[in-house]
């Protein structure tokens, strides 16, 4: 599902990127990714350095019943009747709960131009609890849940148009697939663009990311200062 949200209703802050080096069952040190992975914090710009909140601002979500899946995993594995966090170890469902995330995601694009989908809006500090209230969607965060066939769990991607925001018009020695194309700025944690001299680190939303030359490029979007 997807909808329309007030840019106002989307509160973030780097205390909420940092809630990844938490300490968590079997992680006392939170995270492993923390820090290490790409998209991930402390190395992520916040949310209102790579989204324009001046335009429209959409919340995707999918639905997920984790408690149907955990049920089977309890009849599957009889040698698991005492260990729920087998049940719900999110190494089995996140995959499949991903999936379909990414199929709404494909849906939204089909209706909805000149956006970027954040796909974990919590690594760029967004308080993801508060935006799912404000939609009426609360949150249980007790993991893992008492065990029970309805509950669920939402996965959550943020949509709107990037700050910067481009046309790659490309030059005679760049790929056909490129040119022409819409693509937006990498950014570094301060949300300062990734350049040098006449280059810019960008991505293209079908072709990943690429050095480009920077006269070659036409901004869409504006710029923050």
């Amino acid at each position: 599902m997807w909808i329309e949200v007030d840019a106002k209703s989307i509160l973030f802050s780097r205390k909420m990127q940092n809630l990844c080096a938490a300490p968590f069952y079997g992680h006392s040190k939170g995270c492993p990714n923390f820090g290490k992975k790409e998209g991930c914090p402390p190395n992520q710009p916040l949310i209102n350095n790579i989204l324009d909140f001046d335009s429209k601002m959409y919340l995707i979500y999918t639905e997920f019943l984790v408690g149907e899946f955990a049920e089977r995993m309890r009849q599957t594995h009889p040698g698991w009747v005492n260990h729920p966090r087998q049940w719900y170890n999110p190494r089995r469902w996140q995959p499949r709960a991903r999936k379909f995330q990414c199929e709404e995601e494909k849906r939204f694009l089909k209706e909805v131009d000149d956006v970027r989908i954040i796909q974990s809006p919590e690594a760029c500090g967004v308080n993801v609890t508060a935006l799912m209230k404000s939609v009426g969607i609360v949150l249980n965060w007790q993991w893992p849940p008492k065990h029970n066939l309805k509950n669920k769990v939402y996965l959550v991607s943020l949509a709107g148009q990037p700050l910067r925001y481009y046309t790659y018009l490309g030059d005679k020695l760049t790929d056909e697939r490129l040119k022409n194309k819409k693509c937006w700025a990498v950014l570094r944690r301060d949300g300062k663009c990734i350049k040098a001299k006449s280059k810019m680190f960008v991505e293209f939303p079908r072709y990943g990311k690429v050095v480009v030359l920077i006269r070659r490029l036409r901004r869409i979007g504006k710029i923050k200062s």
